[in-house]
């Protein structure tokens, strides 16, 4: 199921790193000149590579995996079949 919540914080993250880089790129056209676009990709790449959005997005999916790990092992300890993505029943 898609969690729109998550979805449109995902959003927001995407509009930023599009901000920070097309500032970026103007700063350094304006300093450098003309780089070229294998120069400007290669910043747009290392940009995009360092860019982390702030924990909490990526914390609360970490903790709804390890929410999803958890019930599926309690499910099988008490010997309940699997169900689901995770497993069949037979």
């Amino acid at each position: 199921m898609v969690d729109t919540g998550e979805l449109l914080e995902l959003v927001a993250h995407y509009v930023v790193i599009l901000i920070i880089v097309t500032i970026v790129l103007a700063v350094v056209r304006s300093v450098v000149g003309d780089i070229g676009f294998w120069v400007e990709l290669g910043v747009i790449v290392v940009l995009v590579a360092l860019y982390r959005p702030p924990r909490q997005v990526a914390g609360r999916r970490a903790q709804r995996v390890a929410q999803r790990v958890i019930a599926t092992r309690r499910r099988t300890r008490s010997g309940a079949p699997l169900s689901g993505p995770l497993g069949h029943t037979a």
